[in-house]
């Protein structure tokens, strides 16, 4: 049933501090990178009418999906030491969600984008990824806080982005207006 293939981007951040504000900041971006790299339109042989089939799929498993947003490193780790506590989970690599604080590497892992057919097409979005990042660390560094947007936006969107890749409209959460993905 995990027979999925998803493009994973790492990107090294200065503190763990910088990438949960960095976190935060891309949630809004998630479903703009999974439209830009939706590739999975098939299903056990059969066209699903999605664009990215493989988000549906993994969305079925626990702890997947949009991250909650945190207020700092400390409420990450107190979430993942709590789940170990209680027998959650052994540890924080089984949170699979579609970005999240990679400590032992020292990295932010985003994990939404398809994986390519392509490798011109995978260097394009680890590119994307990487300046993302980049600027909202930028952001962080010059004391400028995330800008939050509603879940239930983002996760629309995101269900736009996997239903109808590049062919879809988002909504553009700064003029509650819908665009062209």
């Amino acid at each position: 049933r995990e027979v999925i293939f998803g493009l994973h981007v790492h990107v090294g951040l200065a503190s763990p501090d910088a990438a949960i504000a960095v976190m935060n900041g891309l949630r809004s971006w998630l479903p703009e990178l999974l439209a830009l790299s939706a590739n999975s339109p098939f299903w056990l042989g059969r066209d699903t009418g999605l664009a990215s089939t493989r988000t549906k799929v993994f969305e079925t498993f626990p702890r997947s999906g949009l991250p909650p947003a945190f207020g700092s490193f400390e409420e990450f780790e107190l979430l993942v030491d709590r789940a170990v506590k209680t027998g959650s989970f052994p540890e924080y690599t089984f949170i699979w969600w579609d970005v999240r604080p990679h400590p032992k590497l020292g990295t932010l892992e985003v994990r939404i984008p398809d994986a390519q057919t392509r490798l011109e097409s995978t260097a394009a979005i680890v590119a994307l990824v990487q300046s993302l990042v980049a600027t909202l660390a930028d952001e962080f560094e010059r004391g400028e806080r995330p800008r939050f947007q509603p879940v239930t936006l983002v996760s629309e969107n995101k269900w736009r982005a996997a239903r109808d890749g590049l062919n879809g409209k988002l909504i553009d959460l700064e003029r509650d207006e819908e665009r062209p993905a």
